[in-house]
């Protein structure tokens, strides 16, 4: 970092932005690898893979829940990702019609509570804000449509409640930020 700022002339933020970034893709990748052995060894690597996939579309967009360990935010994921490739699918069978609501309410609660981004990096303006919503209700939007056309696939089904479980840690994300902006204001 000293060469970065001694030959490149960055400043001490840019130094803290690169070395965040570079940070947040070691231990991304190092989850993501974990999580794999864990998904192979119970042989639902396709179903993660497809479910990650569809995480990865909406959270960069909308962001949502983030703890502030490295074992909490893979525990988390790993739960997260199991709930919706393998537990909700198999257990709980919603009807075609009941899955296109559902995907309509996520629509409307993405819009009214999206983006909610970690406390350690700077808030989206309102410009920004509006662009993610509108790429992750698109998205949610464009899932519906392949939900009406193949309702029945497992694939479709692992998407749909992948997307159910982002709403909801979503909307959860949202209202802590609320009430950690007015305990601020309080104090």
């Amino acid at each position: 970092m000293d060469w970065l700022k001694a030959n490149l002339n960055y400043t001490s933020d840019e130094l803290e932005l690169i070395r965040y970034g570079f940070l947040s893709i070691i231990m991304e990748t190092s989850k993501f690898i974990l999580m794999v052995i864990f998904f192979t060894i119970i042989g639902k690597t396709k179903e993660f893979l497809f479910g990650t996939f569809i995480l990865f579309l909406l959270r960069s967009n909308t962001g949502g829940l983030h703890l502030s360990t490295y074992w909490g935010c893979l525990l988390f994921s790993t739960l997260l990702l199991y709930t919706g490739c393998v537990y909700l699918p198999c257990k709980w069978h919603i009807p075609g019609n009941g899955m296109l609501l559902l995907l309509a309410e996520c629509i409307l609660v993405t819009w009214k509570t999206g983006p909610v981004v970690s406390p350690k990096r700077p808030h989206p303006n309102a410009l920004q804000a509006k662009k993610s919503k509108k790429i992750a209700c698109t998205f949610i939007s464009l899932y519906l449509l392949t939900v009406f056309l193949l309702p029945e696939n497992s694939y479709i089904r692992i998407g749909f409640w992948i997307i159910i479980l982002q709403t909801v840690q979503l909307v959860i994300a949202y209202f802590l930020r609320k009430e950690n902006c007015n305990e601020k204001k309080i104090h």
